[in-house]
Order: C-alpha cells, then structure tokens, then sequence
C-alpha cells in the first residue's frame, strides 16, 4: 500500500511493506505521472519499508535521474535499520539524497 500526501509542490510517497515489484509497479505509475508535470519534488518516506530488493534499488536510481533531468530532485527519508544498512551496503544511499528528518527533507526539496 502507498499513501501520497501533498505539501506544496512536494509529494510525499509513503509505501508500506517490502518494496518490491508489486509495490514498485503502483509506486512508478504514481511517481512518473508527478515527474511528467514540471520540475518534480519527490520524496519518499522509507518509516514503514521492510526490505528494499535489487529493482527497488535500479528504480530509486532511475527515479533520480528522471527527476534531475526535470531539474527536480528525489528525496528520501528515514527508514529502519535493515533498510539503512541496504542502502549504505550497495552505495545506493551515497548517490542519493537521504535525511533522517522529514522536516530536512522537505526543506532540501525547495
């Protein structure tokens, strides 16, 4: 499940459960609509993720891309240790932005 709440013309992603590729296949339709409207402001909140396998990792990638291309950003916050630690293992968590805060986030994102 993913809930979507709007501050502004930032859009916070909030799945729920593992993120994989039935989660990501309802997360990429909401996300590409956002980054086709001008310059995206994405941030997903990680608090309720369990686990990130390899395609989520390839897609946060791709997602930072797209937004950059836009001259947006991804932006992403918090998240448990397992998913902290996917992150800093595969390097994924170096080349994007990541906060702690969700109040720094959003505030990276203007």
């Amino acid at each position: 499940m993913i809930t979507v709440d709007r501050h502004g013309t930032i859009e916070v992603y909030r799945p729920d459960g593992a993120l994989k590729a039935d989660l990501l296949a309802e997360l990429s339709e909401s996300v590409g609509k956002s980054i086709m409207q001008g310059r995206p402001s994405i941030l997903i909140d990680l608090a309720d993720v369990i686990l990130l396998d390899s395609s989520a990792l390839e897609w946060l990638l791709d997602v930072d891309r797209r937004c950059a291309l836009r001259g947006g950003n991804l932006v992403l916050v918090g998240g448990g240790e397992l998913i902290c630690e996917i992150l800093h293992l595969t390097g994924v968590g170096n080349r994007l932005l990541w906060f702690d805060d969700l109040a720094q986030a959003m505030e990276s994102c203007i």
